[in-house]
């Protein structure tokens, strides 16, 4: 089984970046070393931090640049070059739902989790769009 994550954060905590120290990615981060640990193949796309199509492996967990265009299209063609079974998304975001059917026109499934109550808040989901 392969697992995708789309999160840059979570590449600066692998590499021991002391600003990245939030639940969000270290859970990630567990998660995504565990699921190696267990034979799944997991790849994180990053928009920040390794250019497009740049990859590094850090404890069998791959890292690829996914550009930093509009979000949408490149989680799209990442899901696409990727092919995976399982696209993992941590916390709340007003664009969950579009990324969701961005995954099934790819045949994607996925996952969502929540640690706390304002990851399913919708006002607190949205505070990320631009005004």
């Amino acid at each position: 089984m392969k697992l995708v994550i789309v999160n840059a954060p979570t590449y600066e905590y692998a590499r021991g970046n002391p600003e990245r120290i939030g639940g969000a990615e270290r859970q990630q981060w567990l998660l995504a070393r565990a699921l190696v640990k267990a034979g799944w193949a997991v790849t994180v796309g990053v928009r920040e931090g390794l250019r497009f199509q740049e990859r590094q492996q850090i404890e069998g967990v791959s890292f690829v640049g996914i550009g930093d265009g509009q979000f949408l299209w490149s989680c799209y063609r990442f899901l696409r070059l990727e092919r995976p079974d399982w696209w993992y998304w941590r916390a709340a975001d007003h664009l969950w739902g579009p990324a969701v059917e961005i995954a099934k026109l790819a045949g994607v499934r996925t996952i969502f989790a929540a640690a706390f109550d304002t990851d399913v808040e919708p006002r607190r989901a949205s505070f990320r769009r631009k005004k």
